[in-house]
């Protein structure tokens, strides 16, 4: 069986071949990787580890708001 490459019908190319990697999902998959590695070492989920990143981040901005 060959292989060939998916096609998008465009109307000026319509055998332009399809993107299979969306910009920045290379880079998306590399930081979650860490993530979850380091989530592992913690002994926590990565949602976990996302949720307090998120957290220490707010609390971040909100004291840089602060006089």
């Amino acid at each position: 069986m060959k292989r060939t490459k998916q096609t998008t019908p465009t109307p000026d190319n319509p055998t332009k071949p399809k993107d299979r990697v969306q910009p920045g999902t290379f880079l998306d998959a590399k930081i979650y990787q860490k993530a979850k590695i380091q989530a592992m070492t913690e002994g926590i989920t990565t949602g976990e580890l996302i949720d307090r990143a998120i957290l220490l981040y707010l609390d971040h901005i909100n004291k840089e708001a602060q006089p």
